[in-house]
């Protein structure tokens, strides 16, 4: 991917989005409001500064799930998470696919790993 140009959102099972571009990462929580439940929070937002090896280490999870086609989903249903990448010009391609217990992990390090630039 051409990382300049390149814009992935993961959207998780309870529709929390993290905007990954090549220098940062914004995590975009749901709220009670917009839950289902009415109770639901996916807790504070939060903006981070990310190098290029957090970017490729984002990208390549990106990649794998997009080629291992027994992780694709045709419908959203629960649980599951939308992936989404926009490569400048080019039409976003969306994937639906089962959840990532990895890349939540991940993503809840990220917020305070030291290797991420602050």
């Amino acid at each position: 991917m051409d990382a300049q140009n390149t814009t992935m959102v993961y959207t998780d099972q309870n529709n929390n989005t993290y905007t990954v571009t090549q220098n940062t990462v914004t995590y975009d929580p749901i709220t009670p409001m917009e839950s289902s439940s009415g109770t639901y929070s996916g807790g504070d937002p939060w903006t981070k500064k990310i190098d290029q090896e957090v970017f490729y280490v984002i990208e390549t999870w990106f990649n794998d799930i997009a080629k291992d086609k027994t992780q694709h989903l045709k419908q959203r249903i629960k649980p599951s998470i939308v992936l989404s990448v926009k490569k400048g010009k080019k039409k976003e391609k969306v994937l639906i696919v089962k959840p990532s217990k990895e890349f939540d992990e991940y993503m809840k390090l990220l917020k305070t790993n030291k290797t991420v630039m602050d």
